[in-house]
């Protein structure tokens, strides 16, 4: 409908407005879902990719843009154009990447049979210093070195962790560990003067007497996980929060002791309302 719709220079706006006019939410997931939402709630491309949506560089993209592959066959280059178009409605950087890659060579592929041809086509449409293209790169050089498909298997599986979907080196986790230790790396060692009584630790003449002056250093590091939360919004709806949790150990470095601090946070990055069916009739029952 995109396509017929608008004609093959429908615009990023063009094909929000085509998702919002045939798409129903709940047939959306992940960051097609934010995105949606964000439409809806009047936040346009390219920020409607941007706003609320952890999942902006998965596959959601890639996964549309075969449409552009066909209806362009041997020319990559607009195949990957229109395949931006489409993306940076609901994703960024590596995620519209990866649509660009596939709908070239889906156009590549029209007019060729060499697989590896077809890739590297696919991979003339993306910025080379992508993380989408360094590691297509290196499969291809592990092919060309003569890596078996099991070897491969291992170098994937051995870098990306595919039991733990948010492992830490997942961007956004990783960003929060960086910035939380640089922000504690960056506190300065601040002078502090405690009355000479105070370090007997009696209440009776604590306070009082000349001030001796201490320098407090703080240390820590900070760890993060993601954890979904699900909570009633309604008689047929139903709240699924993403949350980052930040978790950050301090140590207190004051005079001759150390003190250990731990120091926990939640942060909303994502929400979203999922609507259901509305029940007939609704019974509340109580102990009464």
């Amino acid at each position: 409908k995109l396509v017929e719709q608008y004609g093959r220079d429908f615009t990023p706006d063009d094909a929000a407005e085509n998702w919002l006019m045939n798409l129903p939410l709940l047939h959306l997931c992940t960051a097609e879902r934010v995105a949606y939402i964000n439409l809806a709630q009047s936040v346009f491309p390219p920020e409607s990719a941007l706003y609320r949506n952890p999942y902006r560089e998965w596959i959601g993209a890639q996964i549309r843009g075969d449409l552009f592959g066909y209806i362009c066959p041997g020319d990559m280059e607009t195949a990957a154009e229109m395949a931006w178009r489409d993306a940076s409605i609901s994703h960024v950087k590596n995620g519209i990447y990866g649509e660009m890659w596939i709908a070239s060579m889906l156009a590549k592929a029209a007019v060729n049979d060499d697989m590896p041809t077809i890739i590297r086509s696919g991979m003339k449409q993306i910025p080379k210093k992508s993380r989408l293209y360094e590691e297509l790169a290196e499969i291809l050089s592990r092919f060309e070195s003569g890596d078996t498909a099991e070897e491969t298997k291992a170098y994937i599986l051995g870098k990306y962790d595919e039991n733990n979907q948010h492992h830490w080196c997942h961007t956004v986790s990783n960003a929060a560990n960086r910035n939380v230790d640089k922000r504690i790396s960056s506190l300065s060692v601040d002078p502090v003067k405690i009355p000479l009584t105070s370090l007997f630790g009696s209440e009776l003449v604590g306070g009082i007497g000349p001030k001796i002056t201490f320098y407090v250093t703080m240390i820590g590091t900070a760890s993060t996980n993601f954890e979904n939360v699900f909570d009633s919004a309604g008689v047929n709806q139903t709240r699924h929060q993403i949350m980052l949790n930040v978790s950050t150990d301090i140590y207190v470095v004051f005079g001759g002791s150390v003190k250990s601090y731990t120091v926990e946070t939640d942060v909303c990055i994502a929400e979203n309302i999922i609507v259901g069916i509305t029940p007939q009739a609704v019974a509340q029952i109580t102990d009464d």
